[in-house]
């Protein structure tokens, strides 16, 4: 949320992450430090529970991170901040089954990128909000259109990582940073 970005790391208050299925840290693929978070598409998944830092509501946003594809050519959730539906009031980010990136509110898709992202490489993904545009960057380049955005994505929200809300739709990837 925009005022956690005018805070010094140290004074944000942790998460508690809970990983579901056989999600783990591994050591295999890292982007920084020495480890990521590695999902084998399998019931697996990372989750926080609902908080104000991930419940946008109409403030500017940056969600972010690396990622790694161990299988593609499939739907797969990367982040997910929707609470109990596929219609609810969030944003989420997903790979398509043609291997690009799309970002969605609800249930409707609002930004399509163009680059297929393939096995092996890690990519940088950004979603950001900035004065009522929302716009996807790939590797610092921005894909899609941008989405005029004035929607309210509430005050308070679960952050899935590798997943969709509900667990399902998993990502077969290591997610980094």
């Amino acid at each position: 949320k925009g005022e956690g970005l005018f805070q010094l790391p140290s004074e944000r208050a942790g998460k508690t992450v809970t990983a579901y299925g056989n999600a783990a840290l591994s050591t295999v693929q890292e982007k920084f430090g020495t480890a990521s978070l590695l999902l084998d598409g399998s019931g697996d998944y990372a989750k926080t529970l609902s908080n104000s830092d991930f419940g946008f509501g109409t403030d500017d946003f940056t969600v972010e991170g690396f990622v790694r594809l161990t299988a593609n050519g499939s739907d797969q959730h990367l982040f997910d901040f929707r609470n109990s539906s596929a219609s609810d009031s969030a944003v989420h980010v997903s790979i398509a089954s043609t291997d690009v990136v799309k970002v969605s509110y609800g249930s409707t898709d609002i930004i399509t990128g163009i680059t297929s992202l393939t096995t092996g490489s890690w990519y940088h993904l950004a979603v950001s909000r900035s004065s009522g545009s929302t716009k996807l960057f790939v590797d610092g380049t921005q894909e899609g259109d941008t989405y005029s955005d004035s929607n309210d994505y509430e005050s308070s929200k679960p952050f899935v990582i590798g997943a969709a809300y509900d667990g399902s739709t998993e990502s077969s990837a290591y997610i980094d940073e």
